[in-house]
């Protein structure tokens, strides 16, 4: 089992139930970058469990 793949349905985020796909958003935000999350997905008709590494967005290049 290697990251999310297309298709996966993550049901929990960091312990918290994820209801509504807008309820990923503002919890994956407010994370700070560098933490590992422990996630649970719905991947091919099972309940699968995986720690995933977040990120800080890449800065966009300065204006010249």
């Amino acid at each position: 089992m290697a990251g999310l793949r297309p298709g996966d349905v993550i049901q929990r985020y960091d312990g918290k139930l994820v209801v509504e796909a807008g309820d990923l958003p503002p919890r994956v935000a407010a994370t700070r970058p560098g933490h590992e999350a422990a996630i649970e997905v719905w991947r091919e008709g099972r309940k699968q469990e995986m720690n995933v590494a977040v990120a800080a967005l890449p800065q966009p290049p300065a204006a010249r």
